[in-house]
């Protein structure tokens, strides 16, 4: 079964501090920081600083409005930042909210994924901001797992006009 959108819906964010850490990497590099992330520990640091309810329980990948990418956790506006990690900005905004299931083979989402996306989206008639001019959430379940096989789930928040 290949990977697909199984809901999807609106939700509104209120403002956000996004927590983490800027990748200025390649795609096929995302599997080797997010091991870094996990391997260092990373997420535990955050989270003993209270993320924000629209976190999630789940772990975040975020391409900012730049087109830049970041791993970290959502936190209310002005939570202090611990040493050795960076923080944005997040407007309050309305999202389409796209819900993934299936069994991941590669990269899980990418440009076939966005472009997935921005097609789900415009299927019902939602607006979606122009590539590289808005947010997008990856929010992906805890533990994360390597195995192929394992049956993912991926909720995608996607910055509507």
């Amino acid at each position: 079964m290949a990977v697909g959108i199984v809901k999807v819906h609106t939700v509104d964010l209120p403002a956000l501090r996004l927590i983490g850490k800027q990748c200025n990497c390649e795609i096929h590099k995302f599997v080797e920081d997010w091991a870094e992330w996990i391997g260092n520990g990373w997420f535990d640091q955050l989270e003993k600083l209270g993320a924000a309810p629209e976190n999630g329980d789940r772990y975040l990948g975020v391409t900012d409005n730049n087109g830049g990418y970041w791993i970290g956790l959502l936190f209310p506006p002005g939570t202090p930042v611990p040493d050795g990690f960076e923080h944005t900005e997040l407007p309050s905004a309305r999202y389409a909210f796209l819900q993934f299931e299936g069994k991941k083979d590669k990269e899980l989402l990418g440009v076939d994924g966005i472009n997935l996306i921005v097609e789900e989206m415009r299927k019902r008639s939602l607006t979606p901001v122009p590539l590289w001019s808005g947010w997008c959430i990856e929010r992906y379940n805890r533990p994360v797992s390597s195995d192929k096989n394992v049956k993912i789930l991926l909720e995608c928040l996607y910055e509507m006009q």
